[in-house]
């Protein structure tokens, strides 16, 4: 039988991935991809209109997950996409806000779906992991909170959560993902877009990530 709803309606640029058939589920995944754009403008900033028509059939992906009869290829799938997508500038930490913000939209309008509201846990704690194991929570939190004053101060064009990407494009790279941290540091230091005190304050970023990670061994 075929599909009613196809993810070229959504992306005609997205191919022949899977694509939820619940109208419901379509409405809750552009939502979502709604809510990751919003928090994070630099995804706006720097991949425009093609960009937002990716978040939203990523996302449309991203539900179809939440069916899926077992959690470990769920988690697989979530790997791949991680790499693909920080691998092109677009660090973990996007993707997780965005998972994060399907499962609260499922919580509460498919509250008695409680295998769809899990299926991201694995992926997400790994993560958690992940951080840890290069430095502690706090010290992640304090150094984004210093930086984010830091980059507020800059002149010039501005980017919000640049600390928090920088840093987790950082944890991509040491989590052996090749290529994430370039893919975002080059964009954030372009001269023709950022000014000198912004380029040196991204460098500074990654100074201090690479000394609270010896400090932490």
């Amino acid at each position: 039988m075929s599909e009613k709803y196809h993810v070229a309606a959504i992306n005609f640029e997205a191919g022949d991935h899977a694509m939820p058939q619940n109208p419901l589920e379509i409405d809750l995944a552009l939502r979502a991809a709604q809510v990751a754009w919003e928090k994070y403008p630099y995804l706006a900033h720097r991949y425009g209109e093609r960009g937002r028509r990716f978040t939203d059939s990523d996302s449309c992906w991203l539900v179809t997950l939440t069916r899926a009869p077992r959690q470990v290829p769920v988690t697989k799938a979530l790997e791949w996409l991680r790499t693909v997508l920080s691998s092109r500038g677009i660090p973990t930490v996007i993707l997780e806000f965005h998972l994060e913000a399907i499962q609260r939209a499922i919580r509460v309008e498919f509250p008695e779906q409680l295998d769809m509201q899990t299926q991201f846990d694995q992926f997400l704690s790994d993560r958690e992991t992940e951080r840890r194991r290069l430095f502690g929570t706090e010290s992640r939190s304090r150094l984004i909170d210093m930086f984010d004053q830091r980059f507020r101060a800059c002149t010039g064009f501005k980017v919000e959560s640049a600390a928090e990407l920088i840093t987790s494009a950082w944890v991509d790279k040491h989590s052996g993902i090749s290529g994430s941290l370039s893919a975002l540091r080059n964009w954030f230091t372009d001269v023709e877009r950022f000014s000198t005190d912004w380029i040196a304050s991204v460098y500074e970023v990654l100074v201090e990530l690479d000394r609270v990670q010896e400090q932490s061994r």
